[in-house]
């Protein structure tokens, strides 16, 4: 990857994970550049298909491009970080179809508890 396509990478992102939304700052892990769309799926090695992430998110997500909501036991589209709509099971977020948010799981670790309020997204 050039590094021009990584700078406008972290200028969008604004130094947090495009999923959780996690400064990293407050991992102690390194950030990755995930493919949104993976490459085994055709996704391309352009901005619009980037995400800046936390360890933790890319390695859930990992290829995948579709997950089964919690809730409705529906099969969704994951989270696309540049503008999709759709359903999320990441990042202990699930959204609805509406985009908002349907219900909060579960997924941070002992460390992510110590993080303040205002950038903690899962259960206290």
């Amino acid at each position: 990857m050039n590094a021009g396509l990584l700078a406008q990478l972290h200028r969008l992102a604004g130094g947090r994970c495009d999923y959780c939304r996690i400064p990293a700052a407050f991992d102690p892990l390194p950030f990755q550049v995930d493919h949104i769309i993976a490459q085994q799926h055709g996704g391309e090695t352009v901005l619009e298909n980037l995400a800046w992430s936390c360890l933790h998110d890319n390695k859930q997500k990992g290829p995948n491009i579709a997950g089964i909501d919690p809730l409705t036991k529906q099969l969704v589209p994951l989270f696309h970080p540049r503008g999709s709509a759709g359903g999320v099971i990441l990042c202990g977020m699930v959204r609805s179809s509406s985009g908002g948010p349907a219900s909060v799981v579960r997924r941070f670790g002992s460390w992510r508890s110590t993080i303040p309020k205002p950038w903690r997204f899962g259960p206290n």
